[in-house]
């Protein structure tokens, strides 16, 4: 009688669910992390050209704080100049005031408050820094806009200053003018910082929104080269289950024949 081997169908059978086994932890693994490559042992390709791509989406997001503090430095600077500027406006009424009158002692009462009102401007100044930087007081601010440092805008801030001395307690119209004239060359000097300010923002934004964008296709691509699709493997997994409950059945039958067999060869 030939010799009957029948402990290689048991392991048959028990490799067979092994790599069931396997094959539904690998499924269980995409469904739960929506990724068909976890690993570099999945698809090294797509593995390191999502990890690339997301290592430069992180780096162009960590240049989003410089951006929002130059943002911030700017509205700062910006609220500012409206600020001094309405102060500008409130000084001008009191030099129209002034020039409406020939009234010696009601021209200095005026000359007094404009020194007062005027003398606001440097606290507004003050006021405007944020952060640790105040635009308004020289300071300048340069702006990484790319994460291999190849980009990058310097934000230069102004010398505000302040409004001339009141002439003369402005006794007579050329003293008057005079406040008149140095308002006029203050208020340009705001105008232009505020253009300035306003471009930098404006390029600022512009390159924030890139950024913004450039990082999210990034992100979106890394997340494509290794996403699983989740009807299939869930598919596949069901499939998979009902092959483990046939091998577990049809290694119960190995075994119960198996059995039957050495009873019958003793």
């Amino acid at each position: 009688m030939s010799a009957v081997n029948l402990a290689s169908s048991t392991r048959f059978g028990l490799t067979a669910l092994r790599n069931v086994a396997d094959q539904m932890e690998v499924s269980q693994k995409r469904l739960a992390t929506g990724k068909a490559v976890n690993t570099a042992l999945d698809n090294v390709s797509k593995f390191f050209t999502a990890s690339k791509m997301d290592g430069r989406a992180a780096a162009i997001d960590t240049l989003s704080d410089g951006v929002n503090n130059a943002q911030t430095a700017l509205k700062a600077a910006s609220e500012g100049i409206k600020g001094i500027q309405g102060i500008v406006k409130q000084a001008r009424a009191l030099t129209g005031q002034a020039l409406s009158t020939s009234d010696a002692d009601a021209r200095k009462a005026l000359a007094a408050q404009f020194t007062t009102l005027t003398a606001e401007i440097s606290k507004v100044v003050t006021d405007s820094k944020i952060n640790g930087t105040n635009l308004l007081n020289e300071e300048d601010i340069t702006v990484t806009l790319s994460e291999d440092g190849s980009s990058k805008t310097t934000i230069e801030g102004i010398a505000v200053g302040s409004v001339a001395a009141v002439a003369g307690d402005w006794a007579t119209e050329d003293n008057i003018k005079a406040s008149v004239t140095a308002l006029n060359t203050f208020s340009d000097t705001l105008e232009t910082a505020a253009a300035s300010f306003g471009t930098s923002q404006a390029l600022i934004s512009v390159r924030k929104d890139f950024n913004n964008a450039l990082s999210n296709i990034l992100k979106t691509g890394a997340s494509e080269l290794t996403a699983a699709d989740m009807d299939a493997e869930a598919a596949n997994l069901m499939a998979l289950q009902t092959r483990q409950q046939m091998a577990s059945t049809a290694l119960s039958i190995m075994q119960s024949n198996e059995a039957t067999a050495l009873r019958l060869l003793r």
